[in-house]
């Protein structure tokens, strides 16, 4: 289709992340640039050339389509439901993202026994009842020492202390927006990570407002030691 014809589909539906898709257009995605330029920002110190990827939670597709720009070799995109805005920007971009639907909970029995050198799990993780299944089933599908990157809601804590902030009721961080459930605090996250075998490399919480924050963390899946043996059963997807 040319120019103009492309630019009434895009506009004709419902956008989530802005992504340029060249000839001047940008899909009309929600004012979040702060959010995503920070993540891209975190995501543009790991090396993906050549690299497996897998996408949880992709929605259109912007960290998908980041991640084969960066010269993944693979990149598999995942959601609990297609989006006809994915395949157009797939379409334009002449983009070979592969996308499964796929719960982040079943990532095992979708994959397995493939394995990725980069998972991204961005903006996910705090719409989930079981937060700690989901990086249970994040870490059966990554290789070892592969990579987990990761952006979510935080709980801005007084006194740090390791709990996850359940937000319901009255007590809504995100007034409105009953999915955004769970705000674990950073030393939480750090918990979380470590319980289901991923070494924490580098954190950044980089935006505050009130009792919510965001912040992104890369980490390293590690071969489990003795020390981990206590949670083992755990770690059964």
């Amino acid at each position: 289709m040319d120019r103009e014809e492309l630019a009434r589909e895009i506009a004709g539906m419902e956008w989530y992340h802005r992504i340029d898709l060249g000839q001047g257009l940008v899909t009309p995605g929600r004012d979040y640039d702060f959010m995503w330029n920070a993540t891209m920002q975190f995501m543009d110190e790991v090396d993906f050339e050549r690299k497996r990827v897998l996408d949880i939670g992709c929605w259109d597709g912007l960290f998908s389509f980041y991640a084969e720009r960066r010269g993944a070799s693979e990149v598999v995109a995942t959601d609990l439901a297609s989006h006809s805005t994915f395949e157009l920007a797939a379409e334009v971009l002449q983009s070979k993202v592969r996308f499964q639907q796929c719960s982040a909970y079943r990532l095992h029995e979708a994959f397995a026994p493939e394995t990725f050198d980069i998972v991204i799990f961005n903006g996910v993780l705090y719409h989930l009842m079981y937060p700690l299944a989901a990086l249970v089933s994040i870490q059966s599908v990554t290789k070892e020492t592969g990579t987990l990157l990761m952006e979510s809601a935080f709980y801005n804590a007084e006194h740090e202390r390791p709990f996850i902030f359940v937000s319901y009721g009255e007590d809504q961080l995100y007034p409105g927006d009953p999915s955004s459930c769970t705000f674990p605090t950073p030393k939480a996250f750090r918990y979380m990570l470590n319980m289901t075998l991923f070494d924490v490399k580098r954190e950044n919480p980089y935006h505050f407002s009130g009792r919510a924050g965001r912040i992104l963390f890369e980490a390293q899946k590690r071969r489990m030691t003795k020390n981990d043996r206590f949670y083992e059963y755990m770690y059964t997807v």
